[in-house]
């Protein structure tokens, strides 16, 4: 719906169900929202309010039914010299969700704040590419298993821990994860990349950093029409029984 500046705002109503299953839990969900969008210069910015049920476990916990309103706020800044392929950028998005007990059918209040950032550099003519990225939260809560799965911090799979399996890791109060990697041209090419990464991080109640997870590993980029594809192969560490994992990623880095 075009609001009173139709090119930079808009309301949305969506409503959607979806089924989770993932190693630390699964999750039936069902969820209706009324958003509105307003764009400016490189800001994007959605305030939402949101009427979650959701039908849940966690790890062994026993299934849960919960129904809450809660509103969200939702800022991204993306600056970047090209939109599906950037060669320098910077991506920020930082979201903000909370509810009182009063809305939620198991007085199951809670605040979140969660912040990821991207950063891309190209040097030696383009040739060689560092991208970093974080990701930093926190949910307040006071009983943590009554949290909905959907509002859960994790960390894992090809956007996080690549070492790990995919949200395998938490659930938790606290949330950072951090991940350094290289390309680098292959001979020729502008497009084709080999790449090194170094992913750590965790999720945590407690000290993130004592039992830090990590991985590492080698991958090849493409950069594709569609944006970068990219394929890993990620060792985590401490080696425990999580094997190895291949990754394959695709769209926009930022």
């Amino acid at each position: 719906i075009p609001g009173n500046h139709p090119v930079a705002q808009q309301n949305l109503i969506s409503a959607g169900i979806g089924h989770i299953d993932q190693d630390t839990g699964t999750s039936d969900v069902q969820k209706i929202s009324f958003s509105r969008v307003t764009t400016k210069n490189y800001w994007h910015r959605i305030v939402a309010i949101n009427a979650l049920d959701e039908n849940y476990n966690i790890t062994d916990l026993p299934k849960t039914d919960t129904r809450m309103i809660y509103p969200s706020f939702n800022w991204a800044r993306r600056k970047a010299d090209d939109v599906l392929n950037p060669s320098h950028g910077l991506a920020t998005i930082l979201n903000i969700s909370g509810t009182p007990n009063f809305l939620s059918s198991k007085d199951s209040g809670f605040s979140q704040i969660r912040l990821d950032s991207t950063y891309l550099t190209s040097f030696n003519d383009k040739t060689t590419r560092l991208l970093l990225h974080n990701s930093i939260g926190r949910t307040e809560i006071d009983n943590l298993s009554s949290l909905p799965l959907s509002l859960q911090l994790f960390a894992g799979g090809s956007q996080s821990i690549r070492g790990y399996g995919y949200n395998s890791i938490g659930p938790g109060r606290n949330l950072l994860t951090g991940t350094f990697e290289v390309q680098k041209a292959l001979p020729h090419s502008q497009s084709w990349f080999l790449a090194a990464f170094i992913d750590a991080g965790n999720v945590s109640d407690q000290n993130l950093f004592d039992d830090l997870k990590s991985s590492v590993g080698p991958g090849i980029v493409w950069l594709s029409p569609l944006g970068m594809m990219e394929l890993d192969l990620a060792f985590p560490l401490p080696k425990e029984n999580h094997g190895i994992h291949i990754n394959f990623s695709m769209g926009p880095v930022l």
